[in-house]
Order: C-alpha cells, then structure tokens, then sequence
C-alpha cells in the first residue's frame, strides 16, 4: 500500500511511493481543505486519480497572516511562483 494512514486534524507527513506529502486538517483562521477546494488545482498522481491541492494564490493568502517563522520561506517561494505564471 503505497499510502500511510493519518491519523487526527493536524497536519501530517505521509511517506509514500513517490516521496513525502504534506497533508493538513486545518490551516490559518480555521480554514478546511473544503474551504480552498474552489480554487484547488487538480494535481494526478496516477492515471484516474488526482488529487485537488491548494493554488499558490491560496496558499499564500492562508500563510500570510500567520506570521510565524517556519512560514517566511513558504511565503517568499509561494510569491516567486506566482510572479512567474503569466
């Protein structure tokens, strides 16, 4: 089975067969996954099976209020990435 199970609202690292992934129950003022799912950008994983993830827009917009330091990097690396899309 390539997935581990998570387990409980917050965030979790899941070791899979393509490598780490990043999961969270929550994020900023008590934001869902439902909550950004608008805006999701379906990402595949393998044919027939994608999985929505947060835009950069998004990500970017849940991080900035944070204001915490582990988050500096993510909002600098998250601005790079939405200057370059046309």
């Amino acid at each position: 089975m390539p997935w581990t199970r998570a387990i409980g609202p917050a965030p979790q690292l899941l070791a899979t067969k393509l490598g780490g992934l990043d999961v969270f129950g929550m994020i900023a003022d008590n934001h869902t996954h439902l909550d950004l799912l608008p805006s999701a950008i379906l990402f595949e994983i393998e044919p027939s099976f994608n999985v929505p993830m947060p835009s950069a827009a998004a990500l970017l917009a849940e991080k900035r209020p944070m204001i915490r330091n582990q988050d500096a990097i993510a909002i600098s690396w998250l601005q790079a990435v939405l200057k370059r899309q046309p």
